[in-house]
């Protein structure tokens, strides 16, 4: 998950320690459900990851050039100046 997330996990478990003896207080189930939101989402980034590593390992190291050039490829005339004009 990198450093970042950790953190951020371990301030999460910290938070969940605290929330677990204010269970019964107001507002509790709201925080407890925002940081499983949160938690969640790491993962779903974490296995989006994966696929487009596996889908496309090249995606990793593209940039908006090259991008840009792919486009322009199956440009001509009027609208690949365009193309040109929008790339600078």
């Amino acid at each position: 998950m990198g450093e970042v997330a950790g953190q951020s996990a371990a301030t999460l478990e910290k938070e969940i320690q605290k929330l677990s003896y204010e269970a019964p207080a107001p507002g509790s189930a709201q925080r407890t459900g925002g940081m499983w939101d949160r938690v969640a989402s790491w993962f779903k980034r974490e296995v989006g990851m994966a696929y487009l590593a596996t889908a496309d390992p090249g995606a990793k190291d593209r940039d908006w050039a090259r991008v840009m050039d792919q486009i322009m490829s199956a440009k001509s005339g009027e609208t690949l100046r365009r193309w040109k004009i929008a790339a600078d």
